[in-house]
């Protein structure tokens, strides 16, 4: 727990400094830092979130890559674009870890690009992110925030009437 306090205090002074006082030395250097902390907070977990657990325990099942056209997807609960992502990391690594990891990458990087297009006051949003969602997204609902994070780069693409593009991330989604 202590770790989640220290970024909670980081991420106030980061309000502090950028968000209320306006300064802009360091400001990316210090918005990059905090996805780097996000991603190693939530890719190096262990045995952390429920649905962790049970997701551990399938991944030894799933297929790599060249497997995956011979795996018999009746036997699964998921859909395809997850057994697909879980397949390709498994051809990497057979570590679940690993998959957790590049799950934490991928998510954070998406809602960390979401806020800085999105909002001037992105530490605060990242404040909030990290209360409200942080460890929902990261640790229990890890398809769902995969989908969360795809519609997210939708949203951008919804507002510029870039319909294809649109309506292809929102089916991939989905």
């Amino acid at each position: 727990m202590l770790i989640y306090g220290i970024i909670l205090i980081i991420l106030l002074f980061l309000i502090i400094k950028y968000d209320i006082n306006e300064n802009v030395f360091g400001y990316s250097f210090s918005y990059i830092s905090m996805l780097l902390v996000f991603v190693l907070v939530a890719g190096l977990r262990y045995k952390i979130g429920s649905d962790t657990l049970a997701y551990m325990k399938e991944y030894e099942y799933y297929p790599d890559l060249s497997q995956l056209f011979q795996y018999d997807f009746s036997e699964t609960r998921y859909d395809f674009l997850w057994v697909f992502f879980c397949a390709l990391c498994k051809s990497i690594s057979s570590s679940y870890f690993f998959m957790q990891f590049v799950h934490a990458l991928i998510i954070n990087s998406i809602y960390f690009y979401f806020i800085y297009k999105n909002t001037n006051y992105r530490f605060t949003a990242l404040f909030i992110y990290f209360i409200l969602g942080f460890l929902y997204f990261n640790t229990e609902v890890l398809r769902e925030s995969l989908a969360v994070a795809v519609f997210l780069l939708a949203i951008r693409s919804f507002y510029e009437k870039k319909w294809t593009k649109y309506y292809l991330l929102a089916l991939i989604a989905s």
